[in-house]
């Protein structure tokens, strides 16, 4: 793919992606940033992407890089933001994993709390939301005891349809935990074995408590897993922030990697599609050094490297010209559909609004973040209303080409969710 195409801001955000710059990327940088920058854009979509704080910490690291001294400040304020609630979460962390070690209860850290120490090497570096962890089912009634103590209460309004997962909240300092006894919603057309997965996990020291993360193998599976089925690469759900954990646990882990045992686990866990074609995504976007070469065997013969062009430029990449509910709206629905995608459009979950806005989606915060988001919709696109209204050639061309793109995304849809 030519990444030429992408904006010159997604281009620097790219360049960002990554713990360690390398020369290319440093050059690459250089080079953007000689010319103007439209650092509103940087700003929004590097919080959509979850990598500010990179960006921070590799701009003020760089010598003969100008940058205004109101972006620099700017960036401060939030990578110290991500580093005080990071510091919050795992004093949290830490009481809980206290509590499971004294009541011998084994536990598996996963996403954030697995990553930003161990991985990034610097909790300041890798946002997190909540707390996630997965422990096995027999030893829930122990967790929820545990947490019950710990004055974190049930947060059943976001439990609807799951089955693989209990949340909770604790109110003092606005942290979601999310306890796992899976690591996907069932039914689901995998054959994960959680017992095989339980039984290579490795154990890991943490300030005087111990737990459990997956073995490399496993948590590449898991974070492609999770990107690519969970999020099934959705707009303004898969980020740069999932594309950087990929690549930054296997330089962490390089040597360590068993390539022939993921292969093998991901073709036994019917996980063969969704593995390899994430790996091809983030060795594309950040030369990591995958070797695909070695995975061959994942790579089903409906491999479509033009889908795989669309997730990059039209998902990951996303840049939203028009609201999801507008192009709906003009695709063939019925009347119902369209205010249904008009309402889903602009009144997102509220897991979706603190992927959005970096707050727990249990924080009764949630509901003043409403009433900013229709505030910045309104800012955002009643210009490009009135412009649909009036029949603007150049904006109704826009919204046409929207459209077809959008027929497009329900074809990878199909792709992704057929196992061959």
């Amino acid at each position: 793919m030519n990444l030429e195409a992408i904006s010159k801001e997604d281009r620097l955000l790219l360049c960002s992606t990554r713990k360690v710059m390398d020369e290319n990327s440093l050059l690459e940088m250089k080079n953007i940033l000689a010319g103007e920058v439209d650092w509103d854009d940087v700003f929004k979509n590097g919080g959509r992407h979850g990598i500010l704080s990179l960006l921070y910490c590799h701009l003020k690291d760089e010598q003969g890089i100008k940058i205004p001294s109101w972006v620099l400040g700017r960036l401060e304020v939030f990578y110290y933001r991500i580093v005080y609630r990071n510091m919050r979460i795992y004093s949290l962390l830490k009481l809980i994993i206290k509590g499971f070690n004294e009541r011998n209860i084994p536990v598996i850290l996963l996403k954030g709390v697995a990553l930003a120490e161990k991985v990034y090497g610097n909790i300041g570096l890798r946002s997190m939301h909540d707390i996630d962890f997965l422990v096995k089912k027999e030893d829930m009634e122990k967790v929820e005891g545990l947490l019950t103590e710990l004055h974190c209460l049930p947060d059943l309004e976001s439990e609807e349809g799951k089955s693989y997962h209990n949340r909770y909240f604790d109110k003092e300092n606005s942290i979601g935990i999310e306890v796992h006894w899976d690591i996907e919603n069932t039914p689901n057309p995998f054959s994960l074995n959680i017992q095989e997965i339980w039984e290579r996990a490795k154990k890991i020291e943490m300030n005087g408590t111990h737990a459990f993360i997956f073995s490399p193998e496993d948590l590449i599976l898991y974070l492609c897993l999770h990107s690519a089925y969970h999020h099934k690469f959705c707009k303004n759900l898969i980020t740069l922030k999932q594309i950087c954990d990929i690549s930054e646990v296997i330089k962490c882990y390089r040597e360590r990697i068993d390539w022939s045992q993921v292969e093998v686990l991901a073709q036994r866990y019917g996980l063969s599609k969704l593995v390899y074609c994430t790996l091809f995504i983030v060795e594309t976007l950040l030369k990591t050094g995958i070797p695909l070469y070695r995975i061959q065997g994942l790579k089903v013969d409906s491999f479509n490297v033009e889908y795989i062009d669309l997730i990059i430029k039209e998902r990951i990449f996303a840049r939203d010209p028009f609201p999801a509910g507008i192009i709906n709206s003009l695709s063939g629905l019925s009347f119902s559909e369209k205010i249904t995608s008009i309402y889903k459009a602009i009144f997102l979950t509220p897991e979706e609004m603190a992927k959005r806005y970096y707050i727990s989606s249990s924080s009764p915060k949630v509901y003043f973040y409403y009433l900013l988001r229709i505030y910045h919709l309104l800012v955002d696109y009643s210009g490009i209303v009135m412009r649909l209204l009036t029949r603007h050639p150049r904006t109704v061309s826009q919204l046409e080409k929207e459209i077809w793109v959008n027929k497009r995304q329900s074809e990878i849809d199909q792709w992704l969710e057929s196992v061959a």
